[in-house]
């Protein structure tokens, strides 16, 4: 009678073991599915350093379609005959790379923003223009492409109202980025001298916004010098 019991217990105790071992493989291999089935984002190589925002994906919208310049197009700029053929050769290849990601998902506003990079960078303008534009359309709160086009229009197209606005609303999508404001008071004191005085009222508006950043406090600092 004792063996049969003792034989039963037995058998109980390696069913208890065999239920929390499975249980415990359930739940490693469950891990392992999720971790596997989160989305991989791939960093395409870009000639210049940037940091891409997590942008959050906007309600489900009808896009209009993309009428700006082909984005295979790297552009006429003499600078292009300067870049050695492989570098060159490279580009295309992203270009071409891009241009059928975005035919399958036009609203990839990374891959918008990588064609932007690779146009500006060969001084195609009007073409980082076209894709930072359309980027602005797929995520109209990010403010890396506004900033991007606030840039481009105070830099190297000289359109200083337009770029005014772009920093701005660039700021107003993200006002906890102290570049955003160092960027725009420069842009003022060196570039719109127009509107000269509100260099100093920028950085205090990002002050506002980020009491403790050094980059800010400095920056005032050395504009209330001059």
């Amino acid at each position: 009678m004792s063996k049969h019991i003792n034989n039963f217990t037995a058998a109980g105790i390696l069913l208890a073991a065999l239920i929390v071992v499975t249980g415990s493989l359930w739940r490693v291999n469950r891990v392992v599915r999720t971790v596997l089935s989160r989305p991989v984002t791939a960093v395409a190589g870009m000639p210049i350093p940037t940091s891409k925002p997590n942008v959050p994906k906007p309600p489900v919208q009808k896009l209009p379609p993309y009428a700006g310049q082909a984005i295979g197009d790297i552009g006429t700029d003499p600078f292009i005959a300067k870049v050695p053929k492989d570098y060159l050769e490279n580009h295309l290849k992203q270009l071409a790379e891009l241009k059928a990601r975005l035919t399958q998902q036009p609203d990839d506003f990374n891959a918008w923003m990588d064609v932007a990079y690779i146009k500006k960078f060969y001084n195609n303008y009007l073409g980082a223009r076209d894709a930072w534009e359309y980027a602005n359309k797929i995520a109209p709160k990010n403010s890396i492409a506004f900033y991007n086009l606030g840039n481009l229009y105070g830099h190297d197209l000289k359109q200083y109202e337009k770029a005014e606005q772009y920093y701005l609303t660039a700021i107003k999508n993200d006002p906890k980025l102290p570049y955003q404001y160092i960027t725009l008071s420069e842009f003022y004191a060196v570039f719109y001298t127009a509107k000269k005085d509100l260099a100093d009222d920028v950085l205090k508006q990002g002050l506002a916004e980020v009491p403790d950043d050094s980059s800010l406090k400095e920056a005032l600092v050395n504009l209330e010098k001059k």
